[in-house]
């Protein structure tokens, strides 16, 4: 996939003002940042996104899973409580 190219605009050129003796530098990117690969070769941002997305999917599986474990170890733990 090509990259797509971008204009940035940034700096003191670029500055704003916005109130009374406050400055605020803001950067202006044109194109579509978020399907740009950070660099050749690399994954494009949504592609991490949607890796981390279903990492953390899996793991609060995974966890849901553990939480039972520990609720039916717990009720086994009682019985043999209750049986001494």
């Amino acid at each position: 996939m090509a990259p797509i190219r971008q204009r940035r605009s940034c700096g003191p050129a670029r500055a704003h003002w916005s109130g009374v003796g406050r400055q605020t530098n803001r950067c202006e990117v044109s194109g579509d940042v978020a399907d740009t690969p950070l660099s050749a070769g690399e994954p494009s941002r949504a592609e991490l996104l949607a890796a981390i997305k279903g990492s953390r999917v899996a793991l609060e599986r995974k966890i849901e899973t553990v939480a039972v474990e520990i609720n039916l170890l717990r009720a086994d733990l009682q019985k043999v409580s209750d049986k001494v």
